[in-house]
């Protein structure tokens, strides 16, 4: 499980994933994402041949491609109106979320990120 911590101009809160939620939105979002070069990390390694160290670290490293990942995603101007993205960060949740005025409507707000492994 992954602790997302979201930060706004309007507030801060924290989310969190398992690494399924990290694959079912980026299947999701791939299609205009990827090209971007927005990568997701390898889902796991062979856990029966590596030893406790060794797949600690590998853990470690998926988090930090994860939080690699994420930043890429949130620095896109599509991923300031994408509901998928949205849903995925729990904006609906903890802010109201009103249209721009026509005339701000190309000014997209940036979410901040960071995040942990939840313990």
């Amino acid at each position: 499980m992954y602790r997302v911590e979201v930060e706004t101009t309007q507030g801060s809160w924290a989310v969190f994933h398992r690494y399924s939620d990290f694959r079912e939105m980026h299947v999701r979002v791939s299609s205009w994402a990827a090209p971007a070069g927005a990568k997701l990390p390898p889902r796991s390694s062979n856990r029966e041949n590596i030893s406790s160290q060794q797949y600690y670290r590998f853990l470690h490293m998926r988090r930090e491609l994860l939080d690699q990942y994420l930043q890429t995603l949130v620095v896109l101007p599509r991923a300031a109106t994408d509901p998928i993205i949205l849903n995925f960060l729990g904006v609906a949740e903890h802010l109201v979320v009103r249209p721009a005025p026509s005339h701000l409507r190309r000014r997209q707000p940036r979410h901040l990120l960071r995040w942990a492994a939840a313990r």
